[in-house]
């Protein structure tokens, strides 16, 4: 069970690291966050910078990542176009956080800018960035090491982030939803000989709205819901677990709507030569599903 919850620890840490895609802001009136409307609590106003000079996960060999840095995108430009509503700091700031918890006893944290009324339509993002120097594979007498990932760094903003933990007599489980806009990853793949400049993920109406000069922050937004909750006795046939820590990922609509998104590779390198772009247009993932347990 100790190593369970290691094991569960380190997913959630992971799954932590901002993933992706434009902004967009919906009411407050989804199935989980219906009973957050008009209740007091707690709010409170973040300004962070974080760094961690390694990160390190062990089995017998570990993983490492260097030298990570999570904070503020340190600029207000994004996607060509500049908003005024975010302040150009390397700080994650301007970012408001409530707490409540309803009469369920499910425990409610609503986080968005502190322009933003929470609870509100609005436009206001929070942005972040997030880089590090390298990922490492590290032999168990760190004799020997190879860099799989190098030189990465990635910003973009979000509009709002909801979670309700649930109360549910047991184990309990893990609702949230999130509306993100990722403009800009660059990284390099030394194991490939391949890098990457100008990845973005966006919502699934993003290139048509380009093609429009459309901008719009409210309506244009890649949403993700996701659900987390331990379950005890997994089995596929050929694996059997007694404690699985479980992952679900939706789209907007929630249970049964694939999360949507449109995508891109603004130049990819091999060796030094350029073999082009590319661009995804209306990607779709259906039903996913991860299932983490130790083996």
């Amino acid at each position: 069970m100790t190593s369970y919850f290691k094991r569960a620890g380190l997913s959630l840490t992971l799954l932590s690291l901002p993933i992706t895609s434009y902004a967009d802001l919906t009411p407050l009136n989804d199935e989980f966050l219906g009973d957050t409307v008009g209740q007091s609590g707690i709010s409170i106003e973040l300004e962070t910078k974080v760094n961690i000079g390694e990160f390190r996960y062990t089995d017998e060999g570990s993983i490492a990542l260097d030298n990570v840095q999570f904070g503020g995108a340190n600029k207000n430009t994004f996607f060509g176009r500049t908003i005024s509503s975010i302040n150009p700091t390397d700080k994650l700031d301007d970012m408001r956080i409530d707490i409540d918890s309803n009469s369920n006893g499910d425990l409610l944290i609503n986080m968005g800018a502190t322009s933003t009324c929470i609870g509100c339509v609005g436009t206001s993002p929070v942005d972040f960035g997030l880089s590090f120097d390298s990922v490492r594979l590290v032999s168990q007498d760190n004799q020997v090491s190879t860099t799989i990932i190098q030189d990465f760094s990635m910003t973009g903003y979000f509009t709002a982030a909801y979670m309700q933990i649930k109360n549910t007599g047991n184990t309990g489980q893990i609702n949230a939803k999130i509306s993100f806009a990722i403009d800009d990853i660059d990284m390099s793949i030394p194991t490939l000989g391949m890098s990457i400049e100008d990845m973005y993920i966006a919502g699934s109406g993003f290139h048509e709205d380009q093609e429009l000069g459309f901008f719009d922050i409210a309506n244009s937004g890649a949403v993700a819901r996701l659900t987390i909750e331990a379950v005890d006795g997994y089995s596929t046939g050929a694996t059997t677990s007694d404690d699985v820590l479980s992952i679900s990922l939706y789209g907007n609509g929630g249970e049964n709507t694939p999360f949507e998104a449109d995508m891109g590779f603004g130049n990819i390198n091999i060796g030094n030569a350029s073999i082009g772009s590319v661009t995804i247009d209306d990607l779709k993932l259906h039903g996913t599903k991860l299932h983490v347990f130790g083996h």
